[in-house]
């Protein structure tokens, strides 16, 4: 849910529009997130999505997300290097 409001509820509604119907039987998109939607509530951008987000909290979600990114960058860049060395 977290990652659908730091996304934005109205994105999450586009990909359940376009690609449920070939992913699960469900009938489209759950009824409480178009409405969700409908009302402004887009996640993070808007303050409130599935939760209500502080300017704080919502920043504080996005840095913790940016480092983790920029970990996983490293780390994949430094196995690509351990392996470069071995066949080198």
């Amino acid at each position: 849910m977290e990652q659908a409001d730091l996304v934005g509820l109205d994105l999450q509604l586009d990909v359940a529009e376009v690609l449920y119907g070939d992913l699960d039987r469900t009938a489209g998109p759950h009824p409480f997130l178009r409405d969700k939607v409908k009302a402004g509530k887009l996640g993070m951008k808007t303050g409130e999505g599935y939760r209500k987000w502080s300017a704080k909290e919502a920043d504080a979600v996005r840095s913790r997300l940016s480092r983790f990114l920029a970990d996983q960058a490293k780390a994949r860049k430094q196995s690509a290097s351990r392996a470069d060395e071995r066949t080198g």
